[in-house]
């Protein structure tokens, strides 16, 4: 049998494609997207920076603080316990349509002596994970962090040359 020029290319196309839908599905199968919406098995600061909105509260969440950083924009602090740690994640606010892009919200966890501290999740406001519309609100959350009892914790935002925040949980 003879393979003209044109068959040949014709069959390496179709085993290219073929190739390809093959590696696409393989993909799939072995590595599954990391985006879940169920509770992942964690504790302590091992759960740092996870969504607090999939967890199974024991306590909480508890609005613990909030404070106007003016034209609509706010930050708040949220508590709550599961599996019998305490957590602390922040949730920002500001008006639809506006411009959310040039202030950052983050978690402070520090010593209670204040000898240390760390900043946690800073993220532009608008690439906070999407919470709830109130209104003309936007609501977006950080990620939750450990608060244990050797530590406090407080949520900030800053911008306009400026930094706003809470008080210490």
């Amino acid at each position: 049998m003879r393979f003209t020029p044109k068959r040949n290319s014709l069959l390496s196309r179709t085993g290219l494609v073929f190739a390809s839908a093959l590696t696409a599905f393989s993909t799939l199968m072995i590595a599954p997207g990391t985006a879940s919406a169920t509770v992942t098995s964690c504790s302590g600061f091992g759960c740092d920076g996870h969504n607090p909105s999939i967890q199974s509260w024991q306590r909480g969440p508890t609005h613990q603080d909030g404070r106007d950083f003016g034209s609509g924009f706010g930050v708040e602090l949220w508590t709550g316990t599961t599996d019998g740690d305490y957590y602390a994640w922040g949730k920002a606010t500001y008006p639809s349509g506006s411009n959310p892009y040039d202030y950052t919200v983050f978690v402070q966890r520090c010593y209670l002596d204040h000898s240390m501290c760390e900043s946690l999740g800073e993220s532009r406001a608008d690439q906070l994970t999407y919470e709830d519309m109130d209104g003309n609100t936007v609501i977006r959350h950080t990620g939750m962090f450990y608060d244990p009892a050797a530590r406090t914790a407080r949520v900030c935002m800053r911008g306009e040359g400026r930094e706003v925040c809470t008080g210490w949980a």
